[in-house]
């Protein structure tokens, strides 16, 4: 169970539209190109959440 599950699963459905999720992709992506290539994706993607 992530820490986003727990505490902002209800708010945003969707892991995309949490904002947290930008700051980690701007992330990614800086660090892929920093490292000459692509790193591989651990988060989900647009899974809805199921109450």
């Amino acid at each position: 169970m992530s820490y986003w599950s727990c505490y902002y699963r209800r708010t945003y459905e969707a892991f995309e539209t949490y904002p947290g999720c930008a700051l980690v992709e701007e992330f990614r992506a800086a660090a892929s190109e920093r490292a000459g290539g692509g790193l591989s994706r651990h988060t989900p993607r647009g899974r809805k959440y199921r109450a």
